[in-house]
């Protein structure tokens, strides 16, 4: 890697394996409907963004490591709790609500002022499916609607900064660096 190579990052939480099983099933039950054509979210990938960072140079990824060191936090519960889409009209994304992260999320924010866009809303989610073609969308979104989710509580202890390397049978996610609640 040269000094001019970017490395494509972000800031996430990792799920239980409990919580990876239960989406799986919930992609399974999509596939068994038939109802679009979409690539699935990887076992291996699911995961939830805290902020997107995108290319950075090597020698800013330290900055960004120093910058994540300060924040503080003590272990708390997110909740994964509805199924929903981005977007009704043109439905490109599947994916589960996670509620609870926004404290963490907006203590990164304040960490990384000054070096990164703050987020103007975030919407805790974990993508399941990317939609590439809807064969008949009010039936998909009539199911989707419909659809119960169990609700799902974790206890959340650390995050993770993450490379993002882009391949074409998919992203492949390494973690650059973990961090632990204070």
């Amino acid at each position: 890697m040269t000094a001019n190579d970017k490395i494509r990052c972000f800031v996430s939480l990792d799920l239980s394996d409990e919580i990876i099983r239960y989406a799986k099933s919930i992609q399974n039950n999509l596939i068994s409907q038939n109802l679009f054509q979409g690539k699935y979210t990887k076992p291996t990938n699911i995961h939830l963004t805290l902020k997107f960072l995108g290319e950075l140079p090597p020698q800013k990824i330290d900055e960004v490591n120093d910058l994540l060191q300060q924040v503080k936090f003590t272990p708390f519960n997110i909740t994964i709790s509805d199924l929903g889409v981005f977007s009704r009209r043109h439905i490109r994304i599947i994916w589960l609500k996670v509620s609870g992260a926004d404290q963490l999320q907006k203590q990164i924010d304040t960490a990384l002022q000054g070096h990164f866009h703050p987020e103007e809303r975030f919407m805790g989610h974990i993508t399941i499916v990317r939609v590439k073609k809807a064969f008949d969308k009010n039936l998909l979104l009539d199911y989707l609607d419909n659809y119960t989710i169990t609700p799902k509580e974790i206890l959340v202890s650390e995050f993770r900064l993450k490379q993002s390397i882009l391949t074409p049978e998919g992203p492949i996610y390494k973690t650059i660096e973990t961090f632990k609640k204070s």
